[in-house]
């Protein structure tokens, strides 16, 4: 199920990519979705050029965006992002899901608001996307701590909104699709959520590539875990990484 695998990793995984930097990594996960694959390749870019910037970590999390505004406390930023949702193919679930209609990418727009804590070095990062299948809202909160000149560990907390038009198109089932299969029951999907937490780190090599880390863990709603398609609402990621920085 390789189109669909990078849905629990995309909170944790996006935030440690380094500035103007482009890489690779490979990363693990406990089944999400019924038939999922458990192994990832993930791609990692990061490039900025004024307040323009290019920032990716999986397809579904390419952002293209100009940054509005900038200063030692708040930053806020508006985006496009290509390739919004996720891309599920029937063919790729267990035999018994297979007659359910492809789920595809969407288009989005979104914002970014940014908000440093100085005294404590905490980041607070607020995200709304919309696009025509539905939205989301994402908090993140995190905080860098420099072990040492190499070393940067960044534990954070992640808390993902959705509403109920994006979670009825990429976890519902209609009445056309239930029909094709004993196995599935019709779901309108309504509005849920999912919580997360996480650890990722950077460990310098040389002065150009970095080494990249990240463990953790991600609880989804029942909203979404009681999705005829979904396994589980506790998922568990980790993996590695190599970033070039230029």
């Amino acid at each position: 199920m390789k189109k669909i695998a990078f849905f629990p990793m995309i909170a944790l995984v996006s935030q440690i990519t380094l500035a103007s930097s482009v890489g690779i990594g490979y990363g693990v996960t406990s089944e999400f979705f019924k038939g999922d694959d458990k192994s990832h390749v993930l791609p990692f870019l990061n490039y900025e050029y004024d307040n323009y910037f290019i920032d990716s970590t999986t397809a579904n999390t390419l952002h293209i965006g100009y940054r509005l505004m900038e200063d030692d406390v708040y930053a806020f930023s508006l985006y496009a992002v290509p390739f919004g949702g996720y891309k599920i193919d029937g063919s790729d679930l267990d035999s018994k899901y297979k007659g359910i209609d492809d789920r595809d990418y969407q288009f989005m727009l979104g914002s970014e608001f940014k908000y440093y804590n100085g005294l404590h070095d905490v980041e607070t990062i607020l995200n709304a996307e919309i696009g025509q299948e539905g939205g989301k809202l994402s908090l993140r909160i995190q905080k860098p701590y420099v072990i040492n000149e190499n070393l940067i560990i960044k534990p954070s907390f992640n808390f993902n909104y959705y509403n109920s038009s994006f979670i009825d198109y990429y976890f519902g089932i209609d009445s056309g699709e239930a029909s094709t299969s004993t196995s599935l029951n019709e779901y309108n999907g309504e509005s849920g959520y999912s919580l997360g937490i996480g650890v990722t780190s950077s460990y310098r090599l040389t002065d150009a590539f970095s080494l990249l880390g990240f463990l953790g863990a991600m609880k989804f709603s029942s909203e979404i875990k009681n999705s005829p398609i979904v396994s589980n609402s506790l998922i568990y990621l980790g993996g590695v990484g190599i970033v070039y920085t230029f």
